[in-house]
């Protein structure tokens, strides 16, 4: 009977538009009408003709069903004392304009107030934004449904794109004076732990606005442990990092820096985009990917954008640019049309349109295409939008896209026609690089090679030096020779002078180089006296009589070879007569000898010249 009514109702409602069967009522809650700034993703000032526009198209799919919308800000901040009368205002509108839906606020903070009220209300509330991983909690946000983007689907679609590269070594450089950042580093710490025997991560967190903010630091840390780096802060500080990185020489092509934007169309990197054709410090650009949301088709969101501008102008005559109409307010229009086919399928189905749960049933694990894109609302009742990942193009002087992430089968996949370059490479850098992440790995060591030119100048050096031994050598073994054959060995008769006495010069040449090298008794006491005393002068005399005795010991000896040798007799009878004289001032004896013939071989002149090079005084 109640389904009879129903549908009577619907043909009435479709025939005549003159009686509607439900009065769909909703609140909109976005910043003041009074904040102007677009910098933060989100303003009243466009907001509220996008969804103006919703409405009209809702009415007009769905006659039978009365859509109103009523805007409310009373709060221009997202934390803080500013932001809490946000709640408040939540509340006198259901109770004062009997609410069935929200939409917003986008806040996080602002939102999980309010999303709680709306839970325990059962009232259905949709919202472009809600980053945080804690609304994903459906026992606490039962009635909640995100369009925009949340940091758990950016987190999966980064987590997989490192997997694609197979980067496991990743530093995480984290602005913990932003909270989206905050929370995305959470999110992708949750990732990469279920991953903890895969994954090596290195987390640098900083403040951003804290005068002893050292971005060189942070960069030198990352390096000791990763080559790829993912930074989660303000575009204004991606531009510093990525100059001070390319200073500390990180755009080799053996770093990579992987950044998100994905509110505006493009990321903006103030002077290494502005003055990339005169600064060097752009081809930082080459090392950086981006991770951003696919982009609507370009047609209808054209159209959407200029009718967005234009009422916003005949409204509030504010110029706004393109730019201001992201992906966030395309997100904001889709709230609206998607609770509004929800809530026509659970009127035609005879359900409680007021049931908020009923009418989040409706919306959640299903595939729609909305102005924003592709709309994917997974069971739990977030958007998983596709991701693109764009590189920088020297042509367009603007980052544009290479690959594709499918929010459904979870794959990064190439686009067609469009490569990532690589500076210096080919291909994407190694997880770890070949010198290891310090420099001294044994591959490294192995494969250090020398310049060509510094090779050639070793090798000839050791051919030359192997040379001048060689020459070195033959011309010593050349002289050696002619010394050998050379008559040195005779001598002149006229530089002996005889010696008048034989018995002097026999006591001469034994005993008087003998005496010089051995001082007296006396003068060795003497000289011990002056150097030492006590039990030192004893033992130096003792050692100096014992060498005396020993020295004449000696010359006695060779005297009396001498005296034998003089009394020898020839075998022809004659005695041998052994005479002294004076050579070149040493004292020699001379002794003539009976040969008849004598020659001179070459062992014969070796041994005459090692007596020669063996004389001195004492032989």
């Amino acid at each position: 009977m109640i389904c009879f009514q129903w549908t009577i109702l619907l043909i009435l409602g479709l025939g005549i538009h003159s009686e509607y069967v439900f009065d769909a009522k909703i609140t909109a809650m976005f910043l003041d009408r009074s904040v102007t700034d677009t910098s933060m993703g989100f303003d009243f000032k466009v907001f509220k003709p996008a969804t103006e526009i919703a409405v009209e198209k809702a009415k007009k799919m769905y006659p039978h069903i009365n859509f109103t919308i009523h805007y409310v800000g009373g709060y221009n901040s997202c934390s803080g004392p500013e932001a809490m009368p946000a709640a408040s205002a939540a509340g006198m509108e259901v109770l004062k304009h009997g609410t069935r839906a929200f939409m917003g606020p986008v806040c996080t903070f602002l939102l999980t107030t309010v999303g709680r009220m709306a839970s325990h209300w059962n009232i259905p509330i949709c919202t472009a934004g809600g980053i945080s991983s804690n609304l994903g909690d459906k026992t606490i946000f039962s009635t909640l449904i995100r369009v925009g983007y949340n940091v758990e689907t950016v987190a999966v679609a980064t987590f997989k794109l490192l997997q694609h590269f197979q980067w496991y070594h990743v530093c995480l450089m984290s602005d913990a004076s932003i909270n989206m950042e905050v929370y995305y580093k959470e999110a992708l710490q949750h990732e990469m732990f279920e991953m903890k025997n895969e994954f090596i991560t290195n987390i640098e967190l900083f403040d951003s606005r804290s005068s002893d903010f050292d971005i060189a630091k942070h960069l030198k840390g990352c390096s000791e442990v990763a080559r790829v780096f993912i930074l989660m802060t303000s575009h204004p500080v991606v531009t510093d990092i990525l100059t001070t990185a390319y200073h500390l020489g990180m755009g080799n092509g053996e770093f990579v820096f992987l950044a998100r934007e994905l509110v505006s169309k493009n990321i903006e990197l103030g002077h290494l985009q502005e003055g990339y054709d005169v600064n060097p410090e752009s081809q930082i650009l080459y090392s950086l990917l981006v991770i951003s949301v696919q982009e609507p088709k370009e047609n209808e969101y054209t159209k959407f954008t200029q009718e967005v501008l234009k009422r916003s102008k005949e409204e509030f005559n504010i110029s706004y640019t393109s730019k201001a109409v992201n992906m966030l307010v395309g997100a904001s229009h889709d709230c609206v049309l998607l609770y509004a086919s929800a809530l026509n399928k659970t009127i035609s189905e005879g359900q409680n349109a007021t049931n908020g749960r009923n009418i989040v049933q409706k919306i959640v694990d299903s595939v729609s295409e909305g102005t924003s894109g592709d709309l994917y609302i997974n069971i739990n009742g977030d958007r998983e939008p596709n991701m693109v990942l764009k590189d920088f193009k020297k042509e367009t002087r603007a980052f544009g896209n290479v690959a594709v992430y499918n929010s459904v089968t979870k794959v990064w996949k190439g686009i067609s026609g469009a490569s990532i370059h690589w500076p210096n490479r080919k291909a994407p850098p190694p997880d770890v690089p070949l010198c290891g992440f310090d420099g001294l790995h044994p591959n490294c060591q192995q494969n250090v090679s020398f310049p060509s030119y510094i090779s050639v100048l070793l090798g000839t050096s050791s051919v030359m030096l192997v040379l001048a031994f060689g020459a070195l050598a033959v011309y010593r073994k050349l002289k050696f020779e002619a010394d050998l054959n050379d008559y040195w060995w005779k001598i002149n008769i006229d530089d002996i002078q005889p010696e008048t006495s034989t018995q002097q010069s026999i006591e001469s040449v034994v005993v008087s180089d003998l005496t010089l090298s051995v001082k007296p008794k006396s003068q060795f006491q003497k000289c011990t006296v002056e150097a030492k005393s006590g039990q030192n002068e004893a033992m130096m005399e003792r050692d100096v009589a014992v060498r005396v005795q020993k020295e004449h010991q000696t010359s006695r000896r060779v005297r009396a070879y001498i005296y034998r040798r003089t009394s020898e007799d020839h075998e022809d009878g004659s005695k041998s007569k052994i005479s002294f004289a004076t050579y070149k001032s040493m004292k020699v004896a001379l002794n003539k000898m009976k040969i008849p013939q004598m020659r001179l071989t070459r062992h014969l002149l070796l041994e005459i010249r090692e007596m020669n090079v063996g004389l001195n005084q004492h032989l």
